[in-house]
């Protein structure tokens, strides 16, 4: 038996809701769950979904976006930058966390679960189809807001 805690990956966007995260994650094959806070959407991986994989897309997609990849294994937190579908470098995780959402951080830490947060949509249950029109729902609301 090993003493070792589950690791827990979490990708900071700027992203504005969970819904336009989920949807984008669904259309590169991620499976994780998305969570609106007040600094922007995030992303928790789902077992058996690589952190460095989702960051990779997700900033590749979203090229004017970077993000903060954060993870946790064995109450070690590591916290780096990705922009256009590459690391560009590590963080401090906790300058990372003082700017974050307080329930990240017991997220992080094993202190909650995401069966616990409000919200939360899993993006692993959204066809590519459905994406798309979410994407396109956003934007038009985007544009309009914009106006």
């Amino acid at each position: 038996m090993s003493n070792t805690s589950p690791a827990v990956t979490v990708l900071l966007t700027q992203v504005a809701t969970a819904q336009a995260l989920a949807a984008a994650c669904a259309m590169s094959g991620a499976k994780v769950w998305c969570v609106d806070s007040p600094i922007g959407a995030y992303a928790v991986t789902q077992p058996n979904q690589s952190g460095e994989q989702l960051a990779a897309a997700l900033t590749a997609l979203a090229k004017q976006a970077p993000a903060v990849l954060v993870s946790a294994h064995d109450g070690q937190i590591h916290a780096s930058q990705w922009e256009e579908g590459a690391k560009v470098g590590d963080l401090p995780p906790g300058l990372v966390l003082d700017g974050a959402p307080h329930e990240l951080e017991d997220l992080l830490l094993g202190q909650t679960s995401i069966d616990t947060l409000p919200d939360v949509v899993d993006a692993s249950t959204i066809s590519r189809f459905k994406a798309m029109r979410m994407l396109a729902k956003n934007a038009r609301q985007y544009r309009t807001e914009k106006s």
